[in-house]
């Protein structure tokens, strides 16, 4: 967890982890393109991203967008959100980068 904050404030983001590796590991490779680019593009959005990501997130091909966004559930909520609400809740943190978000999965 401590290694994790350190990365959300920006103390040690000299490599990106991805942060939902242990929940969607086929997803890595691509949410490390999109962690690094966001970092490179806003720390705000990077930070968004890897709260969203971590929780529980992963990318989905998306013919218009190149890729979007999706909750992982998990009834629990130990590996991904409790449910969809509970992502919908959050996921308007990202509202305010959707230009950015947009224009990056486009790229990846």
């Amino acid at each position: 967890m401590s290694r994790y904050l350190d990365v959300i404030r920006n103390k040690d983001i000299s490599d990106v982890k991805d942060p939902g590796a242990d929940i969607d590991p086929a997803g890595v490779s691509l949410w490390v393109q999109v962690l690094t680019r966001a970092r490179e593009v806003d720390n705000e959005l990077y930070s968004k991203l890897m709260y969203i990501r971590g929780t529980g997130a992963r990318l989905v091909p998306d013919d218009r967008t190149g890729y979007k966004v999706m909750p992982i559930i998990d009834p629990t909520g130990k590996k991904g959100w409790s449910n969809v609400e509970e992502y919908a809740s959050e996921k308007w943190c990202l509202q305010s980068h959707i230009q950015e978000l947009s224009k990056i999965l486009m790229e990846v």
